[in-house]
């Protein structure tokens, strides 16, 4: 690669280069794109300031990664190795060498971390403290809430409608609000601080002052009056939810005459009016959270405040800020130690980060003349969901550029990496890419190719074909992307024989839906490959399981570990056997009642298994514990009968005894705590991935791609066709507002405070904008061949405003064609789903001979006959996919959306289609009333329970409201005969009795509560409750 810091025959910014580096007086700002040698550009600075100081120690560099670090201090000692070893020069290099391994060259969150163990007589720290990935854990965050639940029953009563949307949820909530100190109030959820009760009167007094200049007997102005009056004694609590949304509900929209509006017009009028009926809705459990959860948010900040031995990786950040803010000392030690800091990667900065680097280097509203360089590259920020802020990078930018005299900015513009073939095709696309207009976008700069760099190849652009016969809908997408998996695997297996240096091939992916596809292909085909990526470890049913049956035997009296367990493929106990077993009063199964043997023997059975597996654990080391597991329940034979991904969560169960015989987990609390709490953050940003071994493919995600080079890139973007986003975000923050909003209970039918909307569109925009960066950092790993997929369904749209990665790339990419359309060689594949006429190259998919049908092949695991406890555990799996699929379903029309579903599906599969079939089932059921066309209040509705134990939240499948009336349908999956069904639903109605009452006790509300049995099809009415006594 040539020197980039040279002129002599050089680069074309050779003397830019120059000038970075050398600058001495000024501080120095660099914007540097993709491959441009920024490392090399930071290490010839490092060395110039080094020489000029002729101390390295009094120089700060930092990263925001641990591999950029290692290869910037590889680089720094690299060249202070080759200085003269005589002279000037060689005194120089034995000083700067004996400074070297305690020099500052490492991340901003060990630089955190040091200062403060250096200096904890001033942070006031241990210093020897420890980090943890998570402030806190989630069993302990769980146990820490039961004790705050607790503290105050009758608060908790008072907060009924909360815990009834949002149960489950509120600690991790709770957890989330802690990390921000500002949100302390309930005014953070209103846009002018006030509370939500008062925000929301405020509202009606303003649709109220508007309606006054509407004549009585206009249509729209009479209809929204009629809801003032409920709205306010709702807000004053003499009228219930239920009252109110009645009355939103009986009122139309329409109407009105456009003269009688003169203040605002009557669709702004509509907007208005819908805006104010949710800030009344919302405002009352808004008001709730603050009573219930925020204190519980503040427990959890002075837990970690007073914690002077322990910090989370973002609490290194933030006590280092908060002793430098309140240190004069401190801040001018720091100063006079380090007299220039260098700053890496500085798009992907957070506020702490930046307010670190302020307090240290600032000076007034700037910084110290001379004292920073920064280096960054605003397209290159695809790290906004671990607070890196692109607008604050643009702030601190600015403020530096501003001061001419005191700062030295600069961009490099000349690629190391890239062919000119990529180049071309990048600059062509890049206007198209970053043509955003918001506060989150920035604009596109250009860049070419080092002197005399080899063309390369052209890029090739796989169009997959997805319409089909005779148009309609596209072909599901798990036929895109088995075309692209066999299209990857044949242009692969055709260059094999080119090289096998390691980083020659890499597959990137923006996420890993389809990577198991992928990855099975590439292997088939007898093609290596290494991935980080693929479905969470943790999330897998066989993990998961696992958790919970060590968390069972460890913690006897933990009963949702204890349901779990019974239920999973270890001991398979159905619903009904289950239920008699809690209802015997079975919550500890270390004492179980002694009616339990004759009431429910299984569950009995179960009981004395986990004592025996107990008593295992403790006197067998972790593995041999592991290899009795699973040879003493039925999970193993069960996973394998089933064929349900039974390699892969076998070889799962394998991983984990492996590592537990090489001593991963001294003791069994260890292994349950990897395996049962949440990932954490161990470095602010993604470490690239591992470079393969030689002649390995990579693949992986193109935010673990940054920083890293390969010679060949293959880009698969998401083939979905539509994306709803995601619907679990329960907190929206905006932070230089300090603004929040809260969405309690499900996505689509839960209630959202004032400013939901507004941020989920401020969050709306700054996705789109990282994924502009996204599609731009993609495009630029590659130095020589680059293959990118698209959809034809979206080559040929007319995309105007693109809102997803896959819509940014593709319209960009018709954009650069259309204006040049050598820039790429396209190739056009049909998406023919595998077995529906696609050849295959030999090796990639083994052909079955046609004289053998599908029954004839052996099995490829030795299956063991299906047991009674394997039996439970389909019946279980079956009833968890009938549930899957009505939490989904389309309530309006369930049969199209059926038919959209199976055609996704995993096609062969008896039990799949059993569960369409039964889902199906529930609009043939004769309710008395037409599902179809109820409103659903509800599904997997939380509402809270009391038990012997204290309260818990319970889930009842459906509640959906039709004429005025609340229905609760509990869904039973249970495979008996018709003459059974009268039997069984009197089993059920005796053993829920507390059921009805409890949901609407908790609803506030009378409830119908039925149930429906899906095979064979037949409905029975429970009761009907109302709330404190049951109604009939």
């Amino acid at each position: 690669m040539p020197n980039p810091g040279r002129t002599d025959g050089g680069p074309a910014d050779g003397a830019v280069r120059e000038s970075i580096v050398s600058e001495l007086a000024r501080s120095v700002s660099v914007e540097a794109s993709a491959g441009t040698g920024k490392t090399h550009l930071m290490t010839d600075r490092v060395m110039r300031l080094a020489r000029h100081h002729g101390d390295i120690s009094r120089i700060a560099v930092l990263t925001f990664g641990e591999a950029a670090a290692a290869e910037l201090r590889r680089r720094i000692r690299a060249r202070i190795m080759d200085m003269p070893r005589s002279g000037e020069e060689g005194a120089l290099r034995r000083t700067l060498a004996g400074q070297l391994p305690g020099a500052c060259i490492t991340t901003i969150h060990s630089f955190a971390a040091s200062m403060l163990r250096e200096y904890s007589h001033i942070a006031g720290i241990d210093p020897s403290f420890e980090v943890e990935e998570q402030p806190v854990g989630l069993d302990e965050l769980r146990r820490m809430w039961e004790e705050h639940l607790a503290d105050d029953p009758g608060r908790l009563f008072e907060c009924g409608r909360l815990i009834g949307l949002s149960g489950n949820e509120l600690p991790e909530m709770a957890l989330e609000v802690s990390s921000r100190p500002w949100f302390s109030s309930a005014g953070c959820l209103t846009e002018d601080g006030s509370s939500p009760v008062d925000w929301a009167s405020a509202r009606l007094n303003a649709l109220e002052a508007i309606l006054s200049g509407v004549p009585e007997g206009d249509r729209k102005g009479d209809a929204y009056r009629r809801v003032l009056a409920p709205a306010r004694a709702f807000l004053a609590g003499l009228a219930s939810e239920q009252e109110l949304r009645e009355t939103v509900d009986s009122i139309g929209h329409s109407g009105g005459s456009a003269k009688n509006w003169t203040t605002v017009s009557r669709s702004e009028a509509t907007v208005l009016f819908k805006d104010t009926v949710a800030a009344v809705f919302s405002a009352p459990v808004s008001e709730q959270f603050a009573r219930l959860v925020l204190p519980f948010a503040e427990k959890l900040r002075r837990l970690r405040a007073d914690d002077l031995s322990t910090l989370s990786f973002d609490e290194i950040l933030s006590r280092f800020r908060d002793s430098l803010e309140k240190s004069d000392d401190l801040r001018r030690e720091i100063a006079r130690r380090f007299r220039h800091i260098l700053v890496d990667e500085f798009q992907d900065t957070s506020a702490d980060q930046a307010s670190i680097f302020r307090l240290i280097a600032g000076s007034g509203r700037g910084f110290r003349k001379g004292s920073v360089t920064i280096v960054g590259d605003p397209k290159q920020s695809i790290y906004a969901w671990r607070q890196a802020d692109l607008e604050l990078y643009g702030d601190v930018k600015k403020s530096l550029e501003d001061d001419r005299e005191g700062t030295l900015a600069e961009r490099i513009t000349v690629s190391f990496r890239s062919s000119p073939a990529i180049i071309d095709l990048v600059n062509a696309a890049g206007p198209l890419i970053f043509d955003g207009r918001t506060a989150f976008d920035c604009g596109y700069s250009g860049f070419e190719p080092a002197p005399g760099a080899p063309a390369g190849p052209k890029p090739i652009l796989v169009i997959l074909d997805d319409i089909r016969e005779g148009g309609g809908r596209p072909l599901p997408t798990g036929d895109a992307a088995a075309a692209a998996a066999y299209w990857c695997a044949e242009h692969l297996q055709s260059h094999t024989g080119l090289s096998t240096k390691a980083m020659e091939w890499a597959v990137l992916l923006k996420a890993g839906t389809h990577i198991d596809r992928l990855v099975e292909t590439l292997s088939e085909a007898g093609i290596a490959c290494s991935t980080t990526l693929g479905r969470e470890f943790k999330a897998r049913a066989e993990i998961a399981d696992l958790a919970a049956i060590i968390s069972c035997l460890l913690h006897p009296g933990d009963r949702r570990s204890l349901i779990r367990t019974l239920r999973s493929p270890h001991f398979g106990l159905d619903d009904a056997t289950i239920t008699t077993a809690v209802m015997e009063g079975l919550s500890d199964w270390s004492r179980p009642p002694g009616s339990l043997a004759s009431s429910s023997p299984a569950a009995a059975l179960a009981c004395r298994q986990l004592e025996m597996l107990r008593k295992a654990s403790r006197d067998l080391p972790v593995a041999d514990f592991l290899q009795t597991l699973l040879s003493e329940t039925a999970a193993v034979p069960v996973m394998a009968a089933s064929g349900r991904d039974a390699i892969r969560g076998l070889s799962n169960l394998a991983f984990l005894v492996e590592q537990a015989s090489g001593g991963a987990y001294p003791s069994l609390l260890d292994l349950l705590r990897a395996l049962s709490e949440e990932a954490g953050r161990t470095e602010l940003l993604e470490e690239p991935s591992p470079i393969a071994a030689d002649g390995t493919v990579s693949v992986t995600s193109i935010h673990k791609s940054k920083g890293l080079t390969f010679e060949n890139v293959i880009l698969i973007p998401p083939l979905q066709y539509t994306k709803a986003g995601r619907g679990d975000t329960r907190l929206l923050v905006r932070e230089r507002e300090r603004r929040a909003a809260l969405r309690f209970g499900r996505a689509g039918d839960g209630i959202r405070t004032p400013m939901w909307d507004a941020l989920a569109e401020i969050q709306g925009r700054q996705t789109l904008a990282e994924a502009r960066r996204l599609v731009y950092v993609a495009l630029t790993r590659a130095r020589t061949g680059l293959v990118t997929f698209v959809r034809r369904t979206a080559w040929e749209a007319a995309i105007d405003e693109p809102r997803f990665f896959d819509e940014v790339l593709t319209r960009a990419l018709r954009g650069a064609c259309e204006a040049d359309p050598g820039l790429v060689e396209i190739q056009e594949i049909p998406c023919v789903p595998p077995g529906r006429g696609r050849s295959r190259r030999a090796g990639v998919m083994p052909q079955i001979p046609a004289d053998r049908p599908l029954a004839a092949l052996e099995p490829t695991l030795p299956l063991a006959p299906e047991s009674e406890e394997s039996a439970r555990s389909r019946a279980v799996e079956l009833g968890i996919s009938v549930h899957r699929l009505l939490e989904k379903i389309d309530f309006a029309d369930p049969a199209a959306w059926l038919c959209r579903a199976r055609e996704s599906a995993r096609a062969g599969r008896e039990d799949a289609s059993k569960a369409f079939d039964l889902a199906g089932n529930l609009f043939s059921a004769p309710l008395p009333f037409d599902i179809r066309g109820a409103r659903i209040a509800g599904r997997e509705y939380p509402y809270l329970r009391r038990t012997p134990d204290g309260f818990r939240s319970r889930f009842v499948d459906l509640l959906a409201e039709h004429g005025g009336r609340l229905y609760a349908i509990d869904y039973k999956t249970d495979d008996i005969a018709a003459e059974e069904v009268e039997a069984r639903a009197a089993f059920y109605t005796s053993k829920q009795e507390g059921y009805g009452q409890d949901l609407a006790d908790s609803l506030g509300r009378a409830v119908s509560v039925w149930l429906v049995f899906l095979s064979p099809v037949r409905c029975h009415h429970v009761g009907d409750f109302g709330p404190g006594s049951r109604l009939s």
